[in-house]
């Protein structure tokens, strides 16, 4: 019991300072491999840094068959395959006996490396996972340690929209003078009419006053 409590204890601070770390919180799993409670993105170099992502075996064998299958179809591994130059390789192979057979040590073997052929992520027979998850997981793992790969981002909540302003009154609108509104045009001749006679009359007048003064 004393042992048991010992070794608790110092599980318990491992994960204390693994979380302290902001490091992803995961658990290993016989099955799937690496598992973590949040989704890793994996995101690695393009163009001329692209990494290389291969699988050996023998053509017809259940798991090399099988790993090629999950990366063909499994969305996940068919992202990562997108990123990268993918191969796969017989062991019957030329390129297999001349460039690959010293350094793989069994089969089926899935690896990950970079452009300059450094190994990001390998495991070979009984060592690959037992599903796509846990494969990809388990190269998720791998690139972290490198940095190219982050959690998923959680869904940006939706905005709350906010209240529409009140709007302004709309100023009165102008007074339209209608046609109808206006003298119509006998109105009108009339009274020009009126103002000449008017006029007339008033100078016809000035000028009798001035006859009778002058006489």
């Amino acid at each position: 019991m004393k042992t048991f409590a010992i070794a608790l204890t110092l599980t318990m601070a491992i994960l204390a300072v693994t979380c302290q770390a902001g490091e992803p919180v995961m658990r290993a799993d016989a099955a799937y491999g690496v598992r973590y409670a949040q989704e890793q993105v994996i995101q690695l170099p393009q163009d001329q840094g692209r990494f290389y992502l291969s699988v050996f075996g023998n053509e017809g064998e259940y798991r090399y068959e099988q790993v090629k299958s999950w990366i063909a179809s499994d969305p996940q591994l068919s992202a990562l395959k997108a990123q990268t130059i993918y191969n796969t390789y017989r062991v019957d192979s030329v390129m297999y006996r001349e460039r690959y057979a010293q350094g793989i040590s069994d089969i089926p073997c899935v690896r990950l490396q970079t452009a300059q052929g450094h190994v990001v992520f390998e495991a070979t027979g009984t060592n690959i996972p037992m599903s796509a998850e846990g494969l990809y997981n388990s190269i998720a793992e791998g690139c972290r340690k490198r940095n190219h790969c982050r959690p998923s981002p959680s869904p940006a909540p939706s905005p709350v929209p906010s209240p529409a302003p009140t709007p302004s009154p709309a100023p009165a609108p102008a007074p339209i003078v209608k046609p109808s509104d206006f003298p119509k045009t006998g109105v009108w001749i009339g009274i020009v009419v009126a103002g000449l006679v008017i006029g007339g009359a008033a100078g016809v007048g000035g000028s009798l006053k001035k006859e009778f003064k002058g006489k």
